[in-house]
């Protein structure tokens, strides 16, 4: 029983600091989507082919400085309403499954949050968010998509003074270990 109590308080711990970790970047790419630059560049794009090349590489650089800002990020992605990359720091061709239809999950709960995966590329789990890119009027002109290194929360996965003896597992939907609190299992 008292072994019980330890893990459901472990277990309870580690969930309240993983779903704080992803409120704080959720928030933090709603507040980057609200960006002039993106918000700018994606009511423009579309209204001349030299305007829409140099509003991408507007965004591009854009995304490029956030990007070498943040290290919890792996990379930053522009797409437009039909799921088409406009500018990105990563190749997201495999995951583009993911952001079909994604406007009206997006404007029902104002994210959509890809599942936590390993991804091979990174050799690290990762976990995605995309949230809208608003215009003035709040109409959907794109998403911004943040690709997390879950990496950075193993940290918070753990109380080091209250917590037992052991660690905490992230397993992925079929099971597999994708983070280990302790660091050991990569």
């Amino acid at each position: 029983e008292n072994l019980t109590r330890e893990l459901r308080a472990l277990t309870n711990y580690a969930h309240r600091e993983l779903e704080l970790w992803i409120k704080e970047q959720i928030y933090t790419v709603r507040e980057l989507s609200h960006s002039k630059i993106l918000t700018e560049g994606m009511s423009s794009i579309g209204q001349s082919s030299n305007k829409s090349a140099r509003q991408k590489n507007f965004i591009q650089h854009y995304l490029n400085s956030v990007h070498a800002k943040l290290d919890t990020v792996v990379g930053l992605t522009a797409i437009n309403t039909n799921g088409q990359v406009l500018a990105s720091t990563i190749d997201l061709q495999n995951s583009m499954s993911f952001f079909q239809n994604w406007t009206e999950t997006a404007s029902i709960q104002g994210s959509v949050i890809i599942p936590p995966h390993w991804n091979d590329d990174h050799t690290t789990a990762i976990f995605s968010v995309l949230v809208p890119i608003l215009s003035d009027d709040d109409y959907i002109l794109g998403g911004l998509i943040a690709t997390f290194d879950l990496h950075h929360i193993r940290t918070y996965l753990k109380d080091p003074i209250k917590s037992p003896l052991g660690e905490v597992l992230l397993l992925d939907k079929d099971g597999e270990i994708m983070l280990s609190s302790d660091g050991r299992i990569q």
